[in-house]
């Protein structure tokens, strides 16, 4: 189970830079330096919060089962969070893309949507075998 929570979050620090660190976004020169500064604030939560679950996993414990659902929660906290920012797009103008000439609607086949619902998911699955098992 450690092994398999590990390369998630190893997926959860390095996605975003890995798609977002690049001239689309965070050097893009049309994007205003504020928004530039939140991009840089995503990758160093992502990576923050990816460190911080890898610790749950591998450091000292009372209990390895309750670290590893503290990191499990931690995960679906901030999967359902890319989700929500999704979902919530027509509120207040949001793409999940740079270049957009019309908003669009949030779509199943769209990369990114993908990538938040099955890292949320395999989460959510992760939490309900953790907290099936007894310590």
């Amino acid at each position: 189970m450690r092994v398999f929570m590990t390369v998630l979050w190893i997926l959860v620090a390095v996605g975003p830079i890995a798609a977002d660190f690049n001239a689309t976004h965070l050097f893009n020169p049309d994007w205003p330096p504020h928004a530039r500064f939140h991009m840089m604030t995503v990758f160093t939560s992502a990576v923050a919060i990816a460190l911080f679950g890898l610790y749950t996993c591998w450091g000292p414990a009372k209990s390895r089962l309750d670290s590893l659902r503290l990191g499990a929660i931690l995960g679906t906290v901030y999967t359902i969070s890319l989700l929500v920012a999704a979902f919530t797009m027509p509120m207040y103008g949001g793409s999940l893309y740079w270049i957009d000439t019309k908003l669009r609607p949030i779509s199943i086949t769209d990369e990114n949507l993908i990538v938040f619902a099955s890292t949320t998911l395999i989460f959510l699955i992760l939490l309900v075998v953790l907290f099936r098992q007894s310590e």
